[in-house]
């Protein structure tokens, strides 16, 4: 088992400013993750807006954090091109990428199963660094099965799907949601991919440290306190409200999403705000 992928993952959100990335408020992020335990972080992941960011500020989104964050960094490689992956790839191995990470083939729905283990099992190969698989069948339309996690040598499985069948047939299954890290942590996932831990890290690593340390009354009543603020998150424009959030906690962090995303509208901020005065963030 590869130790990159336990324990918790921050799923790290892009700032950008007149559609390129806003190097300080993402240098005050970085900091703000050290600061308060995140060794690991996805780069231009789905939080990450990586289908809006395009090669070059992939890449450069990447080339900046590493700079900036003394943790792991784990690279999205995912693409509808193959060939545009093994260049990802390439990419990530020389720029320092302590691992990568890759989705099925998206835009090309109900893709033959024998066609998505190719495309899977070429570009892992051609990789040096270990590669965790990302299953997100709502985005994608191509789930990772039990049989292709067989067919697939790789070193984890993120999961979104919930899909607890999975947990047996990957090294490394990491839950992809942060309200139900209590329930796949006793079914046996080693760690968790989360996008809480770009606002609230803190809560995040408390229900962690309790479940590592078989505290399991006080790590579920932690849990409940996740999933009530985890459900004011979880819309459709989520990764504006991430935005809005943050700009409330580091000042100046631009709320700026590439379309087809939009900023988060007023009722979100009054979710989000309500939050705030009630003390959860």
């Amino acid at each position: 088992m590869n130790e990159l992928f336990e324990g918790i993952i921050a799923a790290c959100a892009t700032p950008v400013k007149n559609y390129e990335i806003d190097e300080i408020s993402l240098k005050e992020h970085l900091e703000f993750l050290q600061k308060n335990g995140v060794s690991a972080l996805i780069s231009g992941g789905t939080t990450g807006e990586f289908f809006s960011l395009g090669r070059e500020r992939r890449q450069k989104l990447f080339d900046f954090t590493r700079k900036n964050f003394n943790g792991k960094i784990i690279f999205n490689v995912s693409d509808t091109s193959l060939f545009d992956v093994k260049n990802y790839i390439i990419f990530a191995q020389n720029a320092g990428a302590d691992g990568i990470t890759l989705i099925p083939p998206f835009y090309l729905a109900n893709a033959p199963v024998e066609g998505v283990v190719k495309f899977l099992n070429e570009a892992i190969s051609f990789s040096k660094i270990p590669c965790m698989l990302y299953n997100f069948t709502k985005h994608t339309q191509n789930k990772i099965t039990a049989e292709i996690l067989k067919s697939v040598p790789h070193a984890a499985l993120k999961d979104s799907d919930r899909d607890e069948n999975l947990i047996s047939h990957t090294p490394s299954f990491l839950c992809g949601g942060d309200s139900q890290i209590f329930t796949f942590y006793k079914k046996g996932a080693k760690g968790a991919v989360s996008v809480m831990a770009n606002y609230c890290p803190k809560l995040v690593f408390r229900i962690w440290n309790e479940l590592q340390n078989g505290d399991f009354e006080n790590a579920f009543i932690t849990q409940k306190e996740i999933c009530e603020i985890a459900n004011n998150f979880r819309k459709d424009d989520q990764i504006a409200r991430i935005k809005y959030a943050l700009s409330k906690i580091l000042r100046g962090y631009s709320q700026e999403t590439p379309p087809p995303l939009l900023p988060a509208g007023e009722s979100a901020k009054k979710e989000i705000d309500e939050l705030f005065q009630k003390g959860l963030l």
